[in-house]
């Protein structure tokens, strides 16, 4: 964690990124309005403010991306490992947002703590409803195979032939 600028400290962020942005300043000129508006900030400080923005908003750009894909991968196919690997994306993301704003003040910060603990309760509940799910499943195929064997018990080799037929299928989790 490295020292804070000045942009920063004054919590000048958003200004900065819209007056460079938005209104199409230059750095330059950017420290002479705040200068005029007293505000004691370097060209520097404005420039490192504007690159640590520019790199939350890649990184956010970047988990857009990522959880868009997901998304559409999971929109045809929706089974917990799906599931299961998009709370990790979006874990991994919120980690990945957390350590990128070290420098920045965010306002809610109890929020964000929360919405982690949200995604790790997540992959328990995931984690537990595939498990209940597979067990679930091995039960029905055992209740299957007996309802088998008990109507052909005259038909050993049709119950071998069901019971293969039976074993080849897995569970779609």
């Amino acid at each position: 964690m490295g020292r804070r600028s000045k942009v920063d400290l004054y919590g000048l962020v958003d200004r900065v990124v819209d007056l460079y942005h938005n209104q199409k300043k230059t750095q330059k000129e950017i420290e002479k309005i705040l200068r005029d508006e007293g505000y004691d900030i370097s060209r520097e400080s404005i420039r490192v403010s504007l690159k640590n923005s520019a790199e939350v908003a890649e990184n956010y750009l970047r988990a857009v991306e990522e959880s868009k894909a997901l998304v559409q991968a999971i929109k045809d196919n929706p089974n917990t490992d799906m599931v299961e690997a998009v709370s990790a994306l979006m874990t991994r993301q919120i980690f990945e947002f957390m350590k990128s704003v070290d420098g920045l003040q965010f306002e809610d910060s109890e929020a964000l703590a929360r919405a982690i603990n949200n995604m790790a309760s997540a992959q328990v509940r995931i984690s537990k409803y595939k498990l209940d799910y597979e067990k679930g499943y091995e039960k029905a195929k055992a209740d299957v195979l007996r309802l088998v064997r008990e109507r052909l018990k005259e038909r050993p080799d049709v119950v071998q032939i069901i019971k293969a037929l039976i074993n080849e299928v897995r569970p779609d989790v």
